[in-house]
């Protein structure tokens, strides 16, 4: 129903702004493979067996998308 695609899709712009707004970001699984976030951007990854940093693509600057401030302004 209309609601819960709301409710939902206000959760999933709240964990990304809190995500963007995080800083640097490190994770790793019980197995040794990880990534390293900023900002919201995956910025370089490793595997259990390569423990050196493998960089992400590079990409050109991205602006994040202009959000309003409530649903009421959208």
């Amino acid at each position: 129903d209309r609601h819960r695609s709301l409710a939902r899709a206000l959760s999933r712009r709240h964990a990304w702004q809190a995500l963007s707004g995080a800083g640097v970001l490190m994770a790793e699984d019980g197995d040794g493979e990880g990534a390293m976030i900023e900002q919201g951007r995956l910025i370089s990854a490793w595997s259990a067996v390569q423990r050196t940093l493998v960089p992400a693509p590079a990409t050109p600057e991205i602006q994040p998308p202009e959000v309003p401030p409530s649903m009421a302004d959208a």
